[in-house]
């Protein structure tokens, strides 16, 4: 078994940079695939056990199971890159996503739950995930009719960005077959398993269905599906499907999500939802009537169940080590630069806060720092430079002998009476001009406050024509045109005879 302290180290063509997560079928590395040129690429590596790697029916399911999950290619499934084994266990290359998986976003939360918004937007995505899934054919064009087996919060992870994947598609038989030598440890499978399932029956996507809205229960009530008991009783209790009540767990839910829940979570599969498509469409149609920017709230929750654990923990959630030789893998991803830029003004403003308390002062002044002395060194992040020397002060102006005044004398005299405009020369009669050629009836604007000189006049707007000239114009035109048209009538008969 690989320790911490062995890493980084060489694991086949990749490097093990740091151990992510383990569970109880594998162990999750953050690792490094190189290649030629310096290139570099950062994938999540999960190494099964050696012990159940040595059991041949395990690697066959594994391996026929990896070989057909690879050809899945969608923006809600982890994309599997490639299958090996290196030292005698076998290893999935699977896409990095940067975030938590939803078990720990739910367990740091304070209530253990989300909003009923956020929790139909994680399980609609998860749902374009499964739909994609079960409608994948081969190349031959017939349905490879995947199932997942195994939809439950530990397999959907969920990125500092609200994006949101389903993963383990290639573990889900392969599981399976480790729960015959692994039953204690993998208890808490059996609590997303369908009733079809805990009873051995056949099973389609409608067991996905199922997980599915099991998965939205435990979002919406803050709890697990089914309490902790002993293997046996729990799987008795799944195979009878006997849910409590959303509602009655966690009152106040939205009616029209409670009756979709109802439906994902019927025990028998006829009555289900026959497609996790038709389960997401109807989520869909709930969130239209809600605010907008669910992922956005999902972003939000996730950075804060990272910053809860004062590391970045979970089975995504670490960055690449510093300590590498290359600068490409000390780039810091968006998300982690936000997270910790958010961090550091918190704690800014609460020292703020603190040191505004105890001095007496209001939050804010903490902000202004000391002003060096002339030399000391300032410091700048995390150099320091020596200060500019200050400009030369200006010398003493010459005392001035202070003057006394009573405080009759220190009452300013009143400012002068403005002296008013003169109204425009009187006009004799109609269109005659003013002095300053403005026509009759146009304004003149006084000189401006200050200045001196005659007013200035404006311009009057043209005079429009009436209707009634108009008309009698039209109708003069319309005689004269009469009038020649008749003499022309005239000359043509005097020409015929």
């Amino acid at each position: 078994m690989t320790t911490d302290s062995d890493l980084p180290r060489p694991f086949g063509s990749y490097e093990l940079v740091r151990r992510l997560s383990r569970g109880a079928v594998a162990e999750v590395f953050l690792a490094r695939a190189r290649s030629v040129a310096g290139f570099e690429k950062a994938v999540a590596l999960k190494r099964v056990h050696p012990e159940l790697s040595a059991d041949p029916e395990f690697s066959r399911l594994l391996v026929e199971e990896a070989h057909i999950t690879a050809q899945l290619s969608h923006k809600n499934v982890v994309q599997v890159f490639d299958l090996g084994e290196t030292d005698g266990a076998h290893y999935l290359a699977m896409e990095y996503v940067d975030g938590l998986d939803l078990s720990a976003v739910l367990e740091r939360l304070p209530e253990h739950r989300v909003p009923p918004r956020v929790a139909a937007y994680v399980v609609r995505e998860v749902c374009e995930g499964l739909d994609h899934a079960h409608r994948k054919v081969g190349a031959d064009g017939r349905p490879l009719k995947i199932v997942h087996r195994d939809v439950s919060p530990s397999n959907i992870l969920v990125s500092f960005s609200g994006e949101v994947k389903l993963t383990d598609f290639g573990l889900a038989r392969a599981t399976s077959r480790a729960q015959q030598t692994r039953v204690g440890e993998l208890k808490g499978r059996h609590a997303y398993l369908s009733p079809e399932q805990a009873r051995g029956q056949a099973i389609d996507a409608r067991t996905d269905v199922y997980a599915a809205g099991l998965v939205l229960y435990e979002m919406l009530t803050g709890r697990r599906p089914w309490p902790e008991l002993p293997v046996p009783e729990l799987v008795k209790r799944v195979a009878e499907g006997a849910l409590e009540p959303a509602g009655k767990v966690q009152p106040g839910l939205p009616a029209a999500l409670l009756e979709v829940l109802s439906r994902a979570t019927a025990p028998d599969p006829a009555q289900r939802y026959p497609t996790a498509r038709a389960l997401g469409e109807d989520l869909a149609s709930f969130l239209y009537t809600q605010p907008p920017g669910p992922e956005m709230e999902l972003s939000r929750m996730a950075e804060t169940a990272a910053e809860s654990a004062r590391t970045p923990v979970g089975p995504l959630g670490a960055r690449l080590v510093e300590d590498t030789s290359d600068d490409v893998t000390k780039i810091e991803t968006t998300a982690n630069i936000r997270a910790r830029f958010s961090r550091d003004s918190f704690r800014a403003t609460a020292q703020e806060t603190d040191s505004a308390a105890q001095g007496g002062r209001a939050p804010g002044q903490g902000l202004r720092q000391r002003t060096p002395a002339p030399g000391e060194p300032r410091a700048v992040g995390s150099a320091t430079r020596p200060m500019r020397a200050p400009t030369p002060a200006r010398p003493p102006e010459p005392d001035v002998p202070s003057v006394q005044v009573s405080p009759e004398a220190s009452i300013p005299p009143p400012a002068p009476a403005p002296t008013p405009i003169p109204p425009p020369p009187a006009l004799s009669s109609p269109g005659q001009a003013t002095p300053l050629g403005s026509p009759l009836g146009s304004p003149l604007v006084g000189p401006a406050p200050g200045r001196q000189g005659p007013p200035m006049p404006v311009p009057a707007a043209p005079r429009r024509p009436s209707r009634r000239g108009v008309s009698a114009l039209a109708l003069g035109l319309a005689g004269v045109a009469a009038l020649l048209s008749l003499a022309l009538l005239a000359l043509v008969v005097w020409k015929s005879r």
